[in-house]
């Protein structure tokens, strides 16, 4: 038996090398969209929280003076990090105008068997916080 390619087998190899072509082409484009947006993440500026809302910032790295309100904390539940089970604490953060933030505090493990949440560190005293 030998192999004789028809037309309809050709045309249609040359449309699916056509779609994958553009296909890879589209995600090399998504790839630098990516890295530019990385980039202007590594090179906000520095300013005031204030100020970053009111000139509409997409990328900046805040600074705001304030206080935690550690008691209303959320976990947000089904987080792993290096292989563990954990939470991100979520913790409104008080500006000196009244205006509350919500900022994310990070992550926290879980005990294995999940009896207990973990302890929220608690700041109830005005602190300074940057956010990047």
């Amino acid at each position: 038996m030998q192999f004789r390619p028809t037309i309809k087998l050709t045309l249609t190899l040359i449309i699916l090398t056509t779609l994958f072509t553009r296909l890879g082409m589209w995600q090399m484009e998504r790839k630098a969209e990516k890295q530019e947006l990385f980039d202007r993440f590594e090179n906000a500026p520095l300013m005031q929280v204030e100020q970053a809302i009111r000139q509409e910032e997409l990328f900046a790295r805040a600074e705001a003076f304030g206080r935690y309100d550690a008691k209303r904390s959320i976990l947000l539940d089904n987080k792993i990090w290096q292989g563990r089970a954990g939470v991100h604490v979520l913790t409104p953060f008080i500006l000196a105008d009244g205006t509350t933030l919500l900022v994310n505090r990070g992550w926290l493990p879980l005990p294995p068997d999940r009896s207990a949440l973990p302890e929220v560190p608690g700041d109830e005293f005005p602190v300074r916080s940057v956010a990047a």
